[in-house]
Protein backbone atom coordinates (compact mmCIF):
# COMPACT_ATOMS: atom_id res chain seq x y z
CA UNK A 1 0.00 0.00 0.00
CA UNK A 2 1.33 3.44 -0.94
CA UNK A 3 0.13 6.63 0.70
CA UNK A 4 0.76 10.14 -0.59
CA UNK A 5 -0.06 12.75 2.03
CA UNK A 6 -0.27 16.43 1.13
CA UNK A 7 -1.95 19.32 2.91
CA UNK A 8 -4.84 19.08 0.41
CA UNK A 9 -5.49 15.33 0.30
CA UNK A 10 -4.47 11.83 1.32
CA UNK A 11 -4.17 9.45 -1.60
CA UNK A 12 -3.77 5.71 -1.01
CA UNK A 13 -3.29 2.98 -3.59
CA UNK A 14 -1.94 -0.53 -3.95
CA UNK A 15 1.59 -0.82 -5.31
CA UNK A 16 2.75 -3.51 -7.71
CA UNK A 17 6.42 -4.41 -7.79
CA UNK A 18 8.54 -7.04 -9.46
CA UNK A 19 9.74 -9.58 -6.88
CA UNK A 20 12.18 -11.07 -9.40
CA UNK A 21 14.09 -7.85 -10.07
CA UNK A 22 17.88 -8.06 -9.97
CA UNK A 23 19.85 -5.50 -7.96
CA UNK A 24 21.55 -2.69 -9.81
CA UNK A 25 25.27 -2.82 -10.47
CA UNK A 26 27.53 -1.05 -8.01
CA UNK A 27 28.62 2.47 -8.90
CA UNK A 28 31.91 2.00 -7.03
CA UNK A 29 34.68 -0.39 -8.08
CA UNK A 30 35.20 -3.49 -6.00
CA UNK A 31 38.08 -3.38 -3.54
CA UNK A 32 40.27 -6.45 -3.27
CA UNK A 33 41.02 -7.87 0.15
CA UNK A 34 44.35 -6.95 1.71
CA UNK A 35 46.28 -10.15 2.39
CA UNK A 36 48.15 -8.44 5.24
CA UNK A 37 44.88 -8.35 7.20
CA UNK A 38 44.52 -12.13 7.03
CA UNK A 39 44.24 -13.84 10.40
CA UNK A 40 45.12 -17.52 10.67
CA UNK A 41 43.50 -20.13 12.83
CA UNK A 42 44.05 -19.83 16.57
CA UNK A 43 45.68 -22.59 18.61
CA UNK A 44 42.27 -23.23 20.17
CA UNK A 45 40.73 -23.91 16.76
CA UNK A 46 43.69 -26.02 15.60
CA UNK A 47 43.61 -28.09 18.80
CA UNK A 48 40.15 -29.34 17.84
CA UNK A 49 41.24 -30.45 14.36
CA UNK A 50 40.82 -34.14 13.74
CA UNK A 51 42.34 -35.71 10.64
CA UNK A 52 40.64 -38.81 9.27
CA UNK A 53 43.33 -39.76 6.78
CA UNK A 54 42.15 -43.39 6.47
CA UNK A 55 38.69 -42.24 5.40
CA UNK A 56 40.01 -39.57 3.04
CA UNK A 57 42.50 -41.92 1.39
CA UNK A 58 39.81 -44.58 0.98
CA UNK A 59 37.48 -42.10 -0.72
CA UNK A 60 40.29 -40.89 -3.00
CA UNK A 61 41.18 -44.47 -3.94
CA UNK A 62 37.56 -45.28 -4.86
CA UNK A 63 37.25 -42.05 -6.86
CA UNK A 64 40.52 -42.72 -8.69
CA UNK A 65 39.28 -46.15 -9.77
CA UNK A 66 35.88 -44.83 -10.92
CA UNK A 67 37.17 -41.77 -12.80
CA UNK A 68 40.60 -42.98 -13.81
CA UNK A 69 42.13 -39.89 -12.21
CA UNK A 70 45.51 -39.67 -10.52
CA UNK A 71 44.90 -36.98 -7.93
CA UNK A 72 46.85 -37.38 -4.69
CA UNK A 73 44.94 -37.30 -1.41
CA UNK A 74 45.68 -34.32 0.86
CA UNK A 75 47.75 -34.87 3.98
Amino acid sequence: MVSNVTKNEILTRMAVFNEDAWPLLSVKPKLSADTNDRIGFTEFIMSGREVFSEVVHNIYDITKKQLGADIPAPN
